[in-house]
């Protein structure tokens, strides 16, 4: 089980699941790390000076980028892919 204070990573947080994941882990005082394709992009959509932002990639073949995101992690939520936020298309 995780507690607040461990540190938690959020794989797809620049999304609408994901930045709702990141705002109530951070509420309740967890660490967290997110990942984006684009580290200054992902810094923009997240906006909290407390969530760290890795650059990552999920489709390169590298795993580097990966297993740097996942050091010191105690917990992985993965939201890549879902929505949180009405549009047009639904």
């Amino acid at each position: 089980a995780v507690s607040p204070g461990d540190k938690v990573l959020v794989i797809g947080g620049t999304g609408g699941v994901g930045q709702l994941t990141i705002g109530k882990l951070d509420q309740k005082g967890f660490g967290v790390r997110t990942t984006s394709r684009n580290k200054a992009k992902g810094e923009e959509i997240v906006g909290n000076s407390n969530v760290e932002i890795y650059e990552l990639d999920l489709l390169s073949k590298d795993t580097s980028a990966l297993e740097a995101a996942m050091e010191g992690i105690s917990a992985i939520v993965i939201s890549v892919g879902t929505t949180a936020f009405p549009t047009m298309k639904w």
